[in-house]
């Protein structure tokens, strides 16, 4: 870096350093004619005044070396900046449309309408069937099974407990059948490691 500074800063101190002799010869030819020519005293004072205050102007002209050196550094850093480029990141984002949503939405309450008509149906179709049943039994001339029938229906109109007991009953007879299956379970059981 200092390399670059001096090989920047050579070239004007040599033209400041000529400018300054040339004006420094210039400076000692008008000191020169001055002495031969015969003038009043006062304006050779003034003159020699004048010709100190320039020497002073000149002397105080310095070449600004310090700000030459922070204009190479900026320049030297902005020449490895500018050599590696920017790079632009580009995120895409995908948005769904609002109405892609709404019938999706749509969609979902139409197949959870289907499944419920497709669920009451088979209930109807149940229902129909247990009717037909009901219907079937009533049509039997067996006189025991009319009686039991006349009696069922007599129960469920005046009793209004009637389908808790019913579903009572049927509990009841799951878990006697669980614990059937339990028992035959154990026996199996048992059967296999007297076997082993």
């Amino acid at each position: 870096m200092t390399e670059q500074n001096n090989e920047i800063s050579t070239p004007f101190t040599e033209v400041i350093t000529n400018i300054i002799q040339k004006q420094a010869e210039q400076i000692a030819g008008i000191q020169e004619k001055i002495k031969t020519i015969q003038t009043p005293l006062q304006d050779v004072t003034d003159i020699k005044k004048q010709l100190t205050d320039i020497k002073v102007a000149i002397t105080a002209i310095k070449f600004p070396t310090k700000q030459m050196d922070e204009l190479s550094g900026k320049l030297a850093t902005s020449v490895t900046l500018l050599k590696q480029p920017v790079e632009n990141k580009v995120f895409h984002h995908h948005h769904v449309p609002k109405l892609i949503w709404v019938s999706v939405g749509l969609f979902i309450v139409l197949c959870l309408t289907f499944c419920g008509w497709y669920n009451t149906s088979q209930k109807l179709d149940w229902h129909t069937a247990n009717d037909f049943k009901y219907r079937y039994l009533k049509l039997k001339n067996h006189p025991s099974l009319q009686q039991l029938l006349l009696f069922t229906d007599s129960l469920y109109q005046t009793n209004p407990g009637f389908t808790e007991e019913v579903l009572h009953g049927e509990d009841s007879v799951r878990k006697m059948i669980q614990q059937l299956v339990n028992e035959k379970e154990r026996e199996v059981n048992d059967l296999k490691r007297k076997m082993k």
